[in-house]
Order: structure tokens, then sequence, then C-alpha cells
């Protein structure tokens, strides 16, 4: 039987032309990308694979590559066909047939539609079929389908800036060149083979071939590149500059993106010859509601969730009919490629846009009119959110909103700007009010405060209750900056106007905050008389959750004043009313409390065990300050323990995270922290302990952490012993070994039944106990009855 080829009338067989073209500069960079297109495109249910991403972002230049390594995989190679010129949806096929040297050999009547001629021509052709630039031709997605369908042994390998929505396709969405992390540079030459990086030093010494990356410039560059997103096109436009400007100059030009990057090869597309250009190329293609939200989506900074987007984009003018309206435009963005969805909790997933794209958008915003109803719109939403994050600062939900708020910090900032720049007092003092908790605990003190007197200074007239509250913010943010007489100052005033007003609960807010000041300027009179009043205003108002803070800082107090009975007894009631309603702040801060008391008394496995604990719930808030105080506390305990060379890592970095967040210390706090530093360089020779320091002093806050974490245990582990339990846990045990009950154990001690069971169970967890016979005996075992 004969195996030749089997001839269709008025087609004759020919081999795939459509070599790949050469690329004219050297591809840098995706390996990673290429291995996973490449492992995809291998997968056999895997027939039509599309590369989608925005204009600039490296499709082109990758699928080329995923071509070139699969050429020896394919019997009848790789056939690359460009669409860049098409615009018209009809001439595809028509395109592709001639790439393929599929030629009429008779009249066009006589010839079958070139649809079954492509099918017949390709049926049994082991061929990858590489498709560039579809997105202005997607109506011909269907005659590639049934290409496809027909043709069992063709893959299909498309670049596009929107997905086809087709049936058998894959999505690949192109990720930007990786970047540098800004906070943590690492070495030149490690720098220097960051994507981003590498593309940039290539592309401005092509420009300027003296260019070399670097100490003096490593920073600008990395900043350009961060700035630009990692988007290959921004950074090519970019680096041409360097003939003219040093990258610190450039730097400092890349404020507004699109007027610098320009002037790309002549021979390039004309969409890419400018940044602008290739983003303005995208936006025609848009339909007119895509048009306007992607306008709209430019007030967003830092990216946005879809309840944001709902909240802020108008689309019609009744609400109902802009939520039908918005969603299927918000799709055809991300289709599109000029949105992009990034990971994250399954309610909350975040939209972003790159800088350079929502630059181009907020010039049409602008343009258009629009754009002073949108930022008002956006920055009523961020007020409605700060405030509800606020309003549950204190409670289980604490680490989640701190979390949510440092993730949308960039769009608080944005609406702060708005209502400074716009004259809106009322909306910033009220944002700024409902911040200065989240600024503190995230180490952004000296922003918040600034915040806080431009608003506070430009003599606009806020309602007394409010100009209070932007008041008491401002005087705490300004105690952690060191600014005593600005927050004394402040605080006072806040309190006059809540005492005028009648605002109890308010005044003890702020006679919690003149009681710290007082600690930080050693006045320990006036400190416990403040903190006594709001303790006892407190009670008689049944505010638990503000009982926490004034028992920690009175405890403080009592510590100083060598009363450490009493300190206990504040801290253990602190714990006791936190941690049934999760306040994970103050859990932390009575453990840290507790740790440094047990710590100075010379019980130092127990107060490692409580710092380590506090360390733990403040990593979960993200409190960066107490972080930094913890880990310096945990080095002084590993002092007296004699392990130099840990506690001089830990110092470093917690002075590296103090000296960035300028946080500062009361006097007793700073003694004793200058009191460990001492004994523990005086356990080491100098060298090593100035290159254990500076070796703290190079690591991240986790690496920082985590050195807690791992460190092995100063000695073996020994079986519980009475030096484990706090002064009222040692008395409740006494009680219960005694034969009282629960609520003979309570009355005794003015406790609460509920603070009782608190402590047993805290009792049991620390003696390796399980029964009220067990811990009993311990205690009679151990003379403590």
């Amino acid at each position: 039987m004969s195996t030749a080829p089997r001839e269709t009338p008025g087609v004759r067989p020919a081999r795939p032309a459509g070599r790949l073209p050469i690329p004219p500069t050297p591809f840098i960079g995706r390996a990673r990308q290429v291995a996973e297109v490449c492992g995809l495109l291998r997968r056999a249910p895997v027939r039509l694979l599309t590369l989608t991403g925005p204009g600039g972002i490296g499709k082109t230049r990758l699928a080329l590559s995923v071509g070139e390594a699969l050429r020896g995989e394919f019997a009848g190679g790789v056939c690359y066909v460009s669409l860049a010129a098409l615009a018209d949806p009809q001439l595809v096929l028509p395109m592709v047939a001639q790439v393929l040297g599929l030629h009429e050999a008779g009249a066009p009547a006589e010839q079958p539609p070139l649809l079954e001629r492509l099918q017949d021509r390709l049926a049994e052709e082991h061929l990858l079929l590489v498709l560039d630039n579809f997105e202005q031709v997607a109506a011909a997605a269907p005659d590639l389908a049934a290409l496809l369908g027909a043709c069992p042994r063709l893959k299909v390998l498309v670049t596009s800036r929107e997905v086809l929505r087709l049936a058998a396709e894959q999505s690949y969405p192109v990720p930007p060149l990786a970047l540098p992390d800004l906070q943590h540079l690492p070495p030149l030459d490690v720098l220097a083979r960051i994507e981003a990086v590498q593309l940039f030093v290539a592309r401005a010494q092509a420009a300027q071939p003296a260019f070399a990356l670097t100490a003096a410039g490593s920073v600008a560059v990395a900043t350009i590149c961060r700035h630009l997103d990692g988007l290959p096109l921004a950074i090519e436009l970019a680096a041409a500059r360097i003939r003219l400007l040093p990258p610190v100059d450039l730097l400092a030009r890349l404020e507004r993106r699109l007027p610098w990057l320009t002037d790309g090869p002549r021979d390039a597309p004309a969409r890419h010859q400018t940044l602008r250009a290739a983003v303005a190329w995208s936006y025609d293609l848009l339909v007119p509601d895509e048009q306007a939200l992607f306008r709209q989506l430019a007030v967003f900074v830092g990216g946005c969730t879809l309840e944001a987007v709902s909240a802020v984009c108008r689309l019609a003018p009744e609400p109902a009919r802009a939520d039908e309206r918005v969603l299927p435009a918000l799709v055809g963005l991300v289709d599109k490629s000029l949105l992009r969805q990034e990971p994250g909790a399954p309610d909350q997933g975040r939209l972003r846009m790159l800088e350079t794209i929502r630059e181009y958008a907020h010039e049409q915003l602008a343009a258009t009119g629009e754009i002073a109803t949108a930022q008002e719109a956006h920055a009523h939403y961020y007020l409605a959110l700060a405030e509800a994050a606020a309003a549950t600062m204190t409670g289980p939900d604490q680490p989640a909103w701190l979390d949510r708020l440092e993730q949308e910090h960039d769009n608080l900032r944005a609406a702060l700007t708005w209502a400074v720049e716009t004259a809106h007092p009322l909306l910033g003092a009220r944002l700024a009010a409902a911040l200065w908790s989240f600024w503190l605990m995230r180490g952004y003190s000296s922003e918040g405060r600034r915040w806080l007197d431009s608003i506070l200074a430009t003599g606009c007239w806020l309602p007394p209750a409010l100009r209070a509250r932007a008041l008491n913010a401002a005087g705490r943010l300004a105690l952690r900056e060191g600014d005593y007489a600005a927050a004394e100052r402040m605080l006072q005033e806040s309190q006059a106007l809540r005492r005028t007003h009648g605002d109890t609960q308010g005044v003890m807010e702020v006679l919690d905050n003149l009681g710290l000041v007082a600690i930080y300027q050693d006045d320990l009179g006036r400190a416990r008389s403040y903190l006594e009043q709001s303790l006892a205003g407190r009670r008689a108002l049944g505010d638990t959750a503000g009982m926490l803070t004034a028992l920690n800082r009175l405890g403080l107090v009592l510590r100083y004043q060598q009363d450490f009975e009493g300190a206990a007894r504040l801290y253990e009631e602190c714990l006791a009313l936190a941690r049934p309603v999760h306040a994970t702040y103050y859990v932390a801060a009575a453990l840290h409390n507790l740790g440094q008391m047990e710590h100075h008394r010379g019980h130092d496995p127990r107060a490692a065990a409580l710092l380590a604990e506090s360390l733990a719930l403040v990593r979960q808030l993200g409190d960066r300050p107490s972080i930094a105080v913890l880990l310096a506390d945990i080095a002084g305990v590993w002092v007296t323990q004699r392990r130099p060379e840990h506690a001089a890592r830990l110092f470093g970095a917690a002075q590296v995270l103090r000296d960035n967040m300028h946080v500062t210390m009361y006097t007793a706090q700073r003694l004793a922290y200058e009191r460990d530093v001492a004994r523990g360089a005086a356990q080491l020779d100098t060298a090593a302990w100035n290159r254990a320091w500076a070796q703290g002093r190079a690591m991240t806050l986790d690496e920082a952490c985590a050195c807690v974490v791992d460190a092995p245990p100063a000695a073996p582990a020994g079986p519980a012993g009475a030096h484990d339990l706090t002064e009222r846990e040692l008395e409740v045990l006494r009680l219960l070994a005694a034969g009282l009950t629960y609520a003979q154990i309570a009355d005794q001690l003015v406790l609460s039944i509920h603070t009782v069971h608190a402590h047993l169970r805290a009792i049991y967890a620390k003696l390796g106990v399980t029964s009220r016979s067990q811990a009993a005996r311990f205690a009679m075992e151990h003379d403590l009855t």
C-alpha cells in the first residue's frame, strides 16, 4: 500500500516557513518562565497556550525563546506568524496560510474554504504555531478553535494582551521581571544578576559602553527598576537615557514616567517606541465601560479589593445598575492585562495596575474632568475602612485589621493627601485620628505625626470632640518620637476639651497617655496619680478594654517604685482580662512586663519563656517597635545566661529596628539596656562582640526573630518548680492546697471566679499537672503551704 502523502485538489504540500525571527538584543532573564511555558506545552492536554500581559511586559520575547527551546521537539518545527500589522480578524487565516506556504493551484472558485484547506494541510502535522499580537484580531479566535479541533498534533502558542476565551485555552500571565528588595539590597554581584537590574545594565551599556553598576549607583538603579514595576519596555526606555543622565539624576526625573520613557528603537513597532504609545494602544481597544472603569481605577494606589472597586467606581448613576456594569468591565480589564489579580485572602484578593499604566489612566481621568468625584469617593471609602479598624483595634480581629491597613497604606496616604490638599480638614482629621494606633504599632510614628501636625496646623475649625481625638493621637505619637514637651502640651489641650464636653471615657484615655509621658520624664509620682485616676474611672465605667492600658502602665510605675508584688498583681489582672477577649496587644504587653520583672529578679528561664511568648504575639501584630524592645530584652536574658555571641546579634538587630523607627527609651529602660550591653561585651573579646553585633545589624526582622525561636536552651530543662509561678499564682496555689473552694479563693483574693480559673489553667500548665489534687501535692512537696 502506498504511503505517499495524501494530496488535496488545489493544494500543494509545503514545509512550514515562518522561521523564528532573530531578536536584535540578547534575551535576559525569564529562565523560570521559559521552563514553565515549555513544561505546559509538553503536556498532552495543552493545545492552546496564551501568554497574556500588558504591552511591554515581554510576551513576544518570551514566546520566541520558548519556540527556540522547543524547536527540536516538534517534527514539523516551529512556525512564527506576526499579526501586529493586522486590524481585520478575517485576515488572520490568510496570513497563517501565507506563512505556512499554502499556495493556491487553481481558480478561487475551485478552492475549498481557506479554513478547510488549512485544516487539511495541518491535519497530521506535528507543529508549534506561534501567533504573535492576537489582541486586535481577537474575533478570529473561533477560527483558531476550529483549526485545533481538526488538527490533533497541532499546538498553538499565542501572545495577546487579553485571553481568547476558548474552551481549549490555557492562559499564562507573564509577570514583570524579578525585582530587588530595596529594604535589603544584596551584595553588588548578586544585585547585578537580578533580572530587572540585569536588563537595565545591559541596555544602559548598549547606550553608553562605559556604564557599569557600581556601589555608588546601585541603590538608584534598583529603585528605578522598582519604580518601573519590572516592566521590560519601561526599563529599556529608561536605560537608554543613561547616555545623558547618570542613575541618580534619571531617578529624580522619573517622578512622572510617561513623558520621559520615549525614543525607543526606530525598528521597534510604533506602539513600543514610547511607553505612552504602548498603553494608549491597549486603551483604544477597550469598550466604553472598560475605558471608564480603567480611568476611575487610577485613584487607587498600591492596588485595591473588589469591595473597594464596587464602592468607589461608578459606571451609571444608579448604584445597582452601576454594579451590574462594573463587574463585566473589571473582568474585561483583567482579561486585557491592564489590571492584574494578586493572591490574597479568598474574600480580599487584590487587583493592581502597574504604576506605568496607572499613570496613563490618571491622565485620562483628569482629562475627562472625572477626577474630583473619583478622589472624593475614594477618600470616603478609606475613611470608613480606617474607622471600622479603629473600632475593633483591641479585639481578636486586631492582627487582621493591622495587616489590612498595612496593605491599604498607600491608599490611606492618597486619601490623606487629597483631604489636606483640597481643604477637607474634617475628613483628614477623622482619618488620621483613626490611624494613630496603626502608625504607632507598625513603626510609622514620624509619618503619622506629620499628617496630624499638618491637619491641626491648618487653622480650620474642627468639632471639639474631633479636635480632642486628633490632639490625643498627635500627643501619643510625639511621645514615641521623644518630643515630651509637645506631647504634654497636646495631651493637656485634649484633656481640657474632653473635660469641658463631659467625655469621661476620653478623659481616661488622655490620663493614660499623660501617665506614660510622666514615666518617660522619670516623674513616677505624677505618673502614678494619672494612672490610678484612669484605672479607678475605668473600673467605675465598667470599661474593661480601657482598664488594660491603665493596668499595664500602672504596673510599670509600681515596678520602678520597687513594689514588685503590686506590679505583678496588676499584670496578672491584665492577663486575666485580656486573654478571654483575645486582646493580643495587651496579652503581649503584660507578658513582656512580667518577663522583664522576673529577669531583674534573677528568674531567667521563666523570663526567657515569657519574653518569647510575648515576641510571638507582637509578631502576629507586626508591632515592629515592640519587637525591637523585646529583642533587646531577650538579649539581656541571654547575657545573664552567658550566651554573649547570641546576645550581641540580637542587640544589633534591635538597634537597627529602633533607629529606623526612632523608638525612644525611658530612663529605667535605657539604664537596664546599657547594663545588659556592658555585661555582654565583657563576656566576649571586642572583635568577636563587634562581629556578632554587625551580623545582627545585617539581619532582616524575620531572621532576628528566628534566632529567638531556633536558639538552643541555655541549659537542659529540669522539672518545673515554684520559681516558674508568678506571685499571684503562688497565692492561688497555696489557698488551693489549703483546701479552699474556688469561690473562697476568689473571695479571699478579691478576684472573679473566671480569673481564678484562668490562674489555675496557667498553674497546671507550668507545673505539668492536670488536676487540683496533683497541684496540691506539688505545693506540699515543695513546702509552699
